[in-house]
């Protein structure tokens, strides 16, 4: 007699991160306390992603020495940084209640208000990032 195994897999948990203020202080500077949250989530298997307000026209280096040239992109951050991110969703200075909702995000941090306000009116959990000067 054959016997099948089954098994269900549970999908991960999506926790997602602002950008600007939050994983990224001032002139590329990382915010050591949420990589490691960051990095943490990772190693417990969730998928990490990055919902932004930026622009996504906006995320360019040439864009960025043109116009704010203290500031860094995303993904040169990432890379210097080895930070694990799955993805990153650029929201265009919309509210990120929505997306993270579109996204099944379980838990969401931030550093505006307004922002944990969309999400929490979507039904996603968020944790408040406060501001931190380098």
């Amino acid at each position: 007699m054959n016997i099948i195994h089954f098994f269900e897999w549970e999908q991960p948990d999506i926790i997602s991160f602002d950008f600007d203020d939050t994983l990224c202080l001032k002139y590329g500077v990382p915010n050591e306390e949420i990589v490691k949250i960051l990095k943490k989530y990772h190693r417990e298997g969730c998928t990490c992603i990055i919902v932004t307000a930026r622009n996504h026209e906006h995320e360019s280096e040439e864009w960025w020495q043109e116009n704010q040239p203290n500031r860094t992109t995303i993904i040169k951050f990432l890379k210097k940084h080895q930070i694990p991110i799955e993805k990153i969703f650029f929201t265009n200075h919309e509210p990120k209640g929505p997306i993270l909702k579109k996204l099944n995000v379980k838990l969401h941090y931030d550093d505006k208000d307004e922002e944990l306000e969309s999400a929490k009116d979507h039904g996603i959990q968020t944790i408040k990032v406060k501001y931190k000067e380098i």
